[in-house]
């Protein structure tokens, strides 16, 4: 296709934090005095902000795999950069800011047999021997039928979607601080994490009112953002407390390039998450851009809004502030920095597969959604090994793990992947 993406487009690192052009521009950053002896200062943000990229055709077959035609980006979905003052003292993280479907039913109706016995002339007809197997079949016919109306009956109702009884958090300006841990328990935080113990259920419920991506006013895309975040919380939420950790419905907010965020200014083509408000950033020229490449755009933004959570998600749970010490101690720009930098992103896009499997059929993806998703998550990936943010087969193949994991949080632990399978 003719559209290409420059520099403001794609998924990547940018944010008031590490800047990536072919490496990574440390403004003042960091966790905080005493923060696992790191240099004070940060906060961090997940944006959306890549390179160059010509987009080829959809995927033709299953999830799609797709034609060549994809340019090599420069950075991919939403890479932490640390600003504000930050984590904690005394080797712990005290935060005190810091910026990163079915059917149609009917109820059945019984109609049972009525035997007319036929009368002979001069009496009436001699009575037949019963069969032994009589009772049986009446009771099997019987309990079919049950069935069969209990299922007319179901689809009346509709689906049964799990965790309605759960409270979505209100968004609040001032949510709570990430989790408080030590330097030496870094690595447990990545690979043992507790949350790899639950499950994300399906079906859940999920209602929006949709919004206009390309021309809606601000006002209207932040209400429909803020409704998608509370599907996303209502997905997530009871899966976080069960491993201990505090779920926060984030705010959204419609951001200008030539506006400051809480993660400083942002690219003009962007998605964000940022730590330091932890709220996600959404300009809707992303939409203006992604949109005419997809004969049907449905949920490709919504998927970009998954991928984002899906940071969230490791923040609040720890696992990307761990991830990021990690970075930071191996150098950002070395082949360890960029390995833990690559766990980090594809665990994101298996996230936001997770997100989409659970909430699937209540906002009815079908499987061309599904694999103009992964397109999106394929054109944004790398042609090149050794990339920060994953090769493109890398990240449809995560997002397909999340998609496919029966809701298992587990399968998305790409900190104790092989590094075959982050490349």
């Amino acid at each position: 296709m003719s559209q290409q993406w420059g520099q403001q487009l794609g998924w990547g690192d940018q944010s008031n934090g590490f800047q990536q052009q072919g490496g990574y521009q440390q403004q003042p950053g960091g966790y905080g005095q005493n923060a696992f002896g790191g240099p004070g200062g940060g906060g961090f943000g997940q944006s959306w902000q890549g390179g160059q990229q010509g987009w080829g055709q959809p995927p033709q077959q299953g999830f799609g795999q797709p034609q060549q035609g994809f340019g090599q980006p420069q950075q991919g979905f939403g890479q932490q950069g640390y600003g504000q003052p930050g984590y904690g003292q005394q080797g712990g993280y005290q935060q005190q800011g810091y910026g990163q479907q079915f059917g149609q039913g009917g109820y059945v109706q019984q109609q049972g047999w009525q035997h007319q016995q036929w009368q002979q002339p001069g009496g009436p007809a001699p009575k037949r021997p019963g069969s032994p197997l009589r009772p049986i079949l009446i009771a099997v016919i019987g309990v079919l039928v049950l069935a069969i109306a209990g299922m007319g009956i179901a689809s009346l109702v509709g689906p049964s979607y799990e965790n309605e009884d759960y409270e979505v958090p209100a968004p609040s300006e001032t949510p709570a601080p990430p989790p408080d841990f030590q330097a030496s328990e870094v690595e447990d935080y990545m690979v043992n994490n507790p949350l790899y113990q639950q499950v994300v259920p399906a079906p859940v419920r999920c209602q929006v009112t949709p919004a206009d991506w390309q021309n809606g006013t601000d006002e209207d895309i932040e209400r429909y953002m803020d409704e998608l975040v509370a599907c996303f919380t209502r997905v997530w939420g009871p899966s976080l407390e069960a491993a201990g950790f505090t779920p926060v419905a984030f705010k959204s907010e419609v951001y200008s390039p030539d506006v400051a965020t809480g993660c400083g200014k942002l690219p003009e083509v962007n998605a964000v998450f940022c730590g330091n408000t932890q709220k996600i950033y959404y300009t809707q020229t992303l939409a203006q851009f992604l949109f005419p490449e997809f004969p049907d755009p449905s949920f490709i933004i919504e998927s970009v809004m998954a991928h984002e959570y899906g940071h969230g998600i490791a923040y609040r749970s720890g696992i990307l502030i761990a991830e990021h010490y990690t970075r930071r101690s191996e150098g950002p720009t070395t082949e360890a920095g960029l390995l833990s930098n690559r766990r980090s992103e594809l665990q994101a896009d298996c996230f936001a597969g997770l997100t989409m499997y659970s909430l699937q059929e209540s906002l009815e993806i079908t499987e061309p959604n599904i694999e103009t998703i992964l397109s999106v998550f394929s054109g944004i990936g790398s042609d090149e090994e050794g990339s920060s943010h994953g090769l493109s087969t890398s990240r449809v193949a995560w997002t397909e793990r999340g998609l496919q994991a029966d809701g298992a949080i587990g399968t998305c632990n790409t900190f104790a992947a092989d590094e075959s399978e982050v490349r």
